[in-house]
């Protein structure tokens, strides 16, 4: 199954030597893709606006493919993760239930982990980067070239 789109959080930014080391997580369950970064939006959106329709346009997908998200994941979690209301005095409406918002906050907290490691990592990196190893040997010209480029 396809992932939804990746938003690149500032912490995943190059190194001055233009190296970055990048990742993607996401949730399965029971081996299926469950939530990422694009349905995580898609709950936000409804979590904010209270409608799929405008939490559908904010993550750039169409309705139908919103609406099957949430098919998928109220499918898989055994419990809905959002609910919906018809009409009203308030005019219906879409929001997150319980188990809407404790999956949401679980994939904050891996998206959260996954940028701290990334930021660690991209800061190792760099150290290594910036400091040559000692044991590291100049490269020898190849044989037919010359060691220096012409001037």
């Amino acid at each position: 199954m396809a992932m939804p789109r990746n938003t690149e959080p500032a912490s995943r930014a190059a190194t001055s030597h233009g190296v970055r080391v990048r990742g993607r997580a996401w949730i399965e369950w029971d081996g299926e893709a469950f939530i990422g970064p694009g349905r995580a939006a898609l709950l936000e959106g409804v979590a904010q606006h209270g409608s799929l329709t405008k939490a559908a346009q904010d993550v750039g997908v169409t309705y139908r493919t919103a609406w099957k998200w949430i098919r998928i994941m109220n499918r898989a979690a055994k419990s809905p993760l959002v609910q919906t209301t018809v009409g009203g005095a308030e005019g219906g409406g879409t929001h997150l239930t319980p188990t809407g918002r404790a999956v949401l906050r679980a994939h904050r907290m891996l998206a959260e982990g996954l940028d701290a490691f990334l930021s660690s990592i991209n800061e190792r990196l760099e150290t290594v980067l910036a400091a040559p190893s000692a044991d590291a040997k100049p490269r020898a010209p190849r044989p037919g070239r010359r060691a220096s480029p012409r001037k």
